[in-house]
């Protein structure tokens, strides 16, 4: 008698490999390019003597870049390619923050913060569309919200290691905080670089769960002009609310239980790292 012949080893789509570059751009452009800024200015605000509206101007300089690379990054993907927009987004994120490290003039770092918000920008919101090149919409959601796990990777990771730094080096903590943070971002940017692919076909792949027929996706061009406006109109809305509750906390949350209720920078850091630990769970969930 012959044995049945053992079925070959599923493959993992490489749709998957792509939604792990997206956690490692998402972890450098949001969760250490933009949250970690909220565990880096209590101390960074002593060292260089900053008020609370100085540290809003620095928030406020990244959200100014974010928003430029917006109306910048459709031109950036046509004419570069999703992988090179992404790192040279990424790039930018690391290069400012290295020389934010080594900066004390308030109008250079909010010069230099306004440079990572283009970047963070850039690596963001192509990351995202990726996912429309590899995935149907029947599994968009999903991978888009495991993508996001990387915003709270970052929260995590400066919730333990800024309060190591500050109680090992005090008044240079933060210094070492960005710097640390800058060479992550270029090791990270490296691999993610190697990573991705921007379509399937460069692969002579389909997107995950096309099937022979194909899976047309739905096109927002396809929609009457009034429908249009007034979807974008919509999630526009939502969007700006969230930015604008969700920027003032993560900024001033740490500062405000560091200064105003004695918090120590290690049991603000406890906190600001629980909330990174419940937000990895809220992408896969939502998705």
């Amino acid at each position: 008698m012959t044995s049945p012949a053992t079925p070959p080893p599923k493959q993992i789509h490489y749709a998957w490999i792509i939604v792990l570059s997206g956690i490692l751009t998402l972890f450098c452009c949001m969760g250490l390019g933009r949250f970690a800024l909220g565990m880096l200015l209590p101390s960074m605000g002593v060292d260089l003597q900053l008020s609370y509206s100085e540290m809003g101007v620095i928030s406020t300089g990244n959200f100014i870049g974010y928003l430029l690379s917006v109306f910048l990054c459709g031109k950036m993907i046509t004419r570069l390619g999703e992988r090179n927009t992404i790192v040279t987004g990424l790039a930018l994120i690391a290069t400012g923050m290295l020389m934010v490290s080594q900066s004390s003039e308030l109008w250079l770092i909010i010069s230099l913060y306004f440079i990572c918000g283009i970047g963070s920008g850039a690596a963001s919101i192509t990351a995202m569309t990726l996912v429309a090149h590899w995935f149907t919409r029947k599994y968009r959601g999903r991978a888009a919200g495991y993508m996001i796990i990387g915003n709270g990777l970052g929260i995590v990771l400066s919730g333990i290691l800024v309060p190591w730094l500050n109680t090992h080096w005090a008044e240079s903590g933060w210094r070492i905080g960005w710097t640390t943070f800058s060479i992550t971002i270029a090791l990270i940017t490296i691999i993610v670089a190697l990573l991705i692919i921007n379509k399937p076909a460069e692969l002579s792949l389909r997107a995950f769960g096309e099937s022979n027929t194909g899976d047309m996706p739905h096109s927002l061009n396809r929609l009457p002009a009034n429908c249009r406006f007034s979807l974008i109109t919509h999630i526009g809305a939502i969007y700006f609310v969230f930015g604008f509750t969700y920027v003032i906390y993560t900024t001033f949350i740490v500062t405000t239980l560091v200064e105003h209720y004695h918090f120590s920078e290690t049991k603000a850091g406890v906190l600001w790292m629980s909330i990174g630990f419940l937000s990895l769970l809220s992408g896969a969930l939502f998705g």
